[in-house]
């Protein structure tokens, strides 16, 4: 079975492959460059072998990402070569959330066992839903317990707000790397963790959903009291996105853009439209709510509809970069269509 843990460090192969030379040219980038050449040679245990240094290197001149970057990837090498390592390497993320006095370390190692347990809760194949197994014996979880244990964690890393609110995720590269949104968050953490733990969650029925609900709900009232509301609007959407059950645009995926009356009249009235429109209202003075209107448009309604809301967009918003996209999406709309009897 794949590594859980390759899953996890897919953004972290993007940084060691097209983002290392962003870094600071420094002793951390040849080493990690070493490591990753041994094991592209298929010499993982070399490979290993350099990870650890790099993590001691980091403990000892305190650089929280590289430590945490470094643990990750020897997971990973360990893994190639003993497959069961798995539940070693659980226990010993748990022993070391609980060793640290730091509390924005803890909530990182605590975000990072929800995201572990959570997307390798079928790895026992055992659907029964007893979740009295011992924490040392995690070959006997159910998924229950896998998943409960996951929400425990994720509840953990974002139950500091304000401090993850104050911390800066510069500070833990390579392990977090910096979005194109990172901006609007002013570089913070609780952001990175919030998403972790929304996606973290998957379908994990109702409770996923109530589970969502409330991380976006404490990381929204952090930004309401920052008064950032930048970061409150983009969050705003994605619980839009993350929290409604009704999918988006699904007659348009379906049936291409001739969307019946009837279907159109039931968006307008769906949770997801209102819940666009009351963002409009509140966010409507700020240039990122055109990221509202390009939402909007993957509706199903009118192809007039969505030619409507792109025109009031570029209208209020002309000069926000991402207004091009908009644009380029009235382009298709209005492009000719062949059709063939």
């Amino acid at each position: 079975m794949k590594s859980v843990i390759g899953k996890v460090l897919i953004v972290f192969h993007a940084f060691l492959y097209t983002g290392v030379a962003k870094l600071h040219a420094d002793s951390y980038e040849k080493m990690w460059r070493q490591a990753v050449k041994y094991e592209e040679a298929g010499l993982p245990q070399s490979a290993f072998k350099v990870v650890g240094s790099i993590e001691q290197k980091a403990i000892k001149e305190a650089k929280r990402g590289q430590k945490i970057a470094a643990f990750l990837y020897g997971c990973k090498l360990r893994q190639q070569v003993t497959p069961d390592s798995f539940y070693t390497d659980i226990l010993r993320l748990e022993q070391l959330k609980q060793q640290t006095n730091d509390e924005v370390e803890r909530a990182i190692y605590a975000s990072l066992l929800g995201e572990l347990l959570s997307q390798n809760a079928h790895r026992n194949r055992n659907n029964s839903n007893k979740i009295d197994a011992q924490a040392d014996s995690l070959k006997e979880w159910s998924y229950a317990q896998f998943m409960k244990e996951a929400m425990k964690n994720f509840d953990q890393s974002l139950s500091i707000p304000k401090l993850l609110a104050e911390s800066k995720s510069s500070l833990y590269m390579p392990f977090v790397l910096r979005g194109d949104d990172a901006v609007y968050f002013n570089d913070d953490l609780l952001h990175v963790l919030t998403v972790r733990a929304v996606n973290g969650m998957g379908r994990y029925g109702l409770q996923s959903v109530d589970k969502k609900k409330a991380y976006y709900h404490a990381a929204l009232s952090e930004y309401r009291r920052l008064d950032n509301r930048e970061a409150e609007l983009i969050f705003t959407l994605d619980s839009i996105d993350a929290i409604t059950t009704a999918p988006l645009g699904l007659y348009l995926r379906t049936f291409g853009n001739n969307v019946p009356y009837e279907v159109e009249q039931s968006t307008y009235s769906s949770e997801r439209y209102k819940a666009y429109i009351n963002a409009l209202n509140r966010f409507g003075d700020l240039p990122l709510a055109v990221e509202i209107y390009l939402r909007m448009v993957m509706l199903d309604v009118s192809i007039n509809q969505k030619v409507k809301w792109i025109n009031e967009g570029y209208a209020r918003y002309a000069d926000y970069p991402r207004i091009k996209k908009l644009l380029n999406l009235k382009k298709d709309l209005e492009q000719p269509t062949l059709c063939l009897d």
